[in-house]
């Protein structure tokens, strides 16, 4: 889910860049993909821990 989330939050981010669609809000789209990772990697590290290099 983390990866799909990061997948879809920079896609979204040079969409801003690049693309310009009526009706499309990317700057909204991106926050709200990035939220989602954010609550995404806190459910992971809450269930599995946070990895130290």
């Amino acid at each position: 889910q983390c990866a799909s989330l990061l997948r879809e939050a920079m896609w979204s981010r040079v969409s801003e860049l690049y693309l310009d669609a009526p009706g499309i809000d990317y700057v909204a789209y991106t926050e709200e993909n990035l939220v989602r990772l954010d609550a995404a990697l806190e459910n992971y590290r809450t269930k599995y821990g946070i990895l130290k290099s």
